[in-house]
């Protein structure tokens, strides 16, 4: 009966994880989800891809090692544990419960996060393809339609991320030869001129990912994008000064620079279901306003879109207030919790961009707006 129930929660482990695995893996096909948003089926897709990416991960993570314990403690009671090392099953497993916490927990915890580079962890991740690889060696096909179906499964999955991941380096990817970068004390901002195939596939909004030659070759990472307001066709993103590479860009540009960069993108954001909403409450901090900017650039002509911020850098709130077009229908409201203080020109503004100082009470300021 033990070896009955092992064998029973091995198999629902192992079948519980078909649609999670195939949900960590669309969730990262970038070109496919974006072509994808512009149909009906996006309807009934997530609007945080990297939120389901993140859940799925955690719930490989653990279930691994609940089908892996089972299977052992049924090959042990068995007396067949050699299996583990004489067995293609075996050996897969291992492949994949050896790879799977490094794929995993150096993504999830914050102690690892804190501790190990960005870039470390970022390279170990695509130790994916061997997990995906001993997946798909971990049970033999002859057993469909009862089970085996994790070969053909797993290997459309990884065919179709790697095909997606080369379309969008070959077809999604352009270089900007121009760069104006506005470069403030706590990180840099960065005004480009795209071209028309880039505005068509997104005309507002969205996440590009940047590389900078000049700074590492090799390091590509993700932005919120919002337009320049003085021209739309000019795309821009804010980097704050915060991890290795973030601050070897803002030191490299203690002089002024307009060297090219590489763009790939645009990618859809959370943000963009903005548009399913009539009346939009965005609430935001630090950096965080740059796409609730473009939200409102996108929207404000025929919804009303209010704008909660919650800003400590007196320079970034200064240099946004000087660049914004907000809402003339909505409440745009900046909490300015900083020590510093603020240019009496922008402290003192009679427009219907409210400066107030200290922390906002969320729970009595947002139903304020609502009714």
């Amino acid at each position: 009966k033990l070896q009955v129930a092992c064998l029973v929660i091995s198999r629902i482990s192992a079948f519980s994880l078909y649609p999670v695995m195939i949900a960590v893996f669309l969730s990262k096909c970038r070109a496919t989800t974006s072509f994808l948003s512009k149909s009906h089926l996006s309807v009934y897709l997530m609007q945080d891809n990297h939120e389901l990416h993140e859940y799925a991960g955690r719930y490989i993570a653990i279930d691994v090692w609940i089908h892996t314990f089972f299977h052992l403690l049924r090959w042990g009671l068995q007396g067949n544990i050699q299996l583990l090392w004489t067995h293609k099953t075996g050996l897969s497993g291992l492949i994949v419960v050896a790879v799977t916490p490094i794929i995993t927990v150096l993504m999830i915890s914050d102690k690892c996060k804190r501790r190990i580079k960005y870039e470390i962890r970022k390279g170990l991740h695509y130790l994916f393809y061997a997990f995906a690889v001993g997946m798909c060696f971990h049970a033999p096909t002859s057993g469909i339609p009862n089970g085996g179906f994790i070969a053909p499964v797993l290997g459309f999955c990884i065919a179709l991320y790697t095909l997606d991941a080369l379309y969008v380096y070959v077809f999604m990817t352009e270089k900007i030869d121009t760069t104006i970068f506005h470069v403030l004390p706590s990180g840099v901002e960065m005004t480009m001129a795209v071209s028309e195939s880039f505005q068509k596939r997104m005309n507002k909004g969205g996440i590009a990912y940047v590389c900078l030659p000049w700074v590492s070759k090799t390091q590509w990472h993700a932005f919120s994008l919002f337009e320049d307001p003085r021209n739309n066709r000019k795309k821009q993103v804010f980097m704050l000064k915060t991890g290795d590479w973030t601050t070897a860009v803002h030191d490299a540009l203690q002089r002024k620079t307009v060297r090219p960069m590489w763009i790939s993108g645009p990618f859809i954001s959370p943000f963009n279901a903005a548009v399913l909403y009539d009346n939009q409450i965005l609430v935001a901090s630090g950096i965080g306003i740059t796409p609730a900017l473009s939200v409102i650039n996108a929207h404000k002509e025929l919804r009303r879109v209010n704008l909660i911020w919650v800003c400590r850098d007196a320079a970034m709130l200064e240099f946004y207030i000087e660049h914004m077009i907000v809402n003339s229908d909505g409440w745009n409201l900046i909490f300015y919790t900083g020590k510093k203080s603020l240019d009496p020109a922008v402290d003192g503004m009679n427009t219907n961009v409210c400066i107030l100082k200290g922390r906002p009470d969320l729970e009595a300021v947002i139903p304020n707006i609502i009714y």
